[in-house]
């Protein structure tokens, strides 16, 4: 595994963890509600963090920004002459 490939992996485990990790500073979240209930009603809930409050969608497109950016690099990332 090369430099590049091991930052697509950095990219991709920060982009899971880090809206795992938001929804600690969510007031609204309901174990039972599943996934996609949680999502639609995230979109209006704010994370407050010294007086500065972020939506949580931002955070969740961040992670897919990331995640998306992580796979690209693990596949642009092979040798020259790999034909796989």
């Amino acid at each position: 595994m090369n430099r590049n490939q091991k930052i697509g992996v950095i990219l991709i485990i920060v982009g899971i963890g880090l809206p795992l990790l938001a929804l600690a500073f969510v007031d609204y979240y309901l174990p039972e509600g599943g996934f996609i209930y949680n999502m639609q009603h995230f979109m209006d809930i704010d994370i407050e963090l010294n007086d500065t409050e972020i939506p949580y969608g931002y955070i969740f497109i961040l992670g897919i920004i990331l995640i998306g950016t992580g796979i690209g690099l693990i596949f642009l990332s092979k040798p020259k002459g790999d034909k796989t």
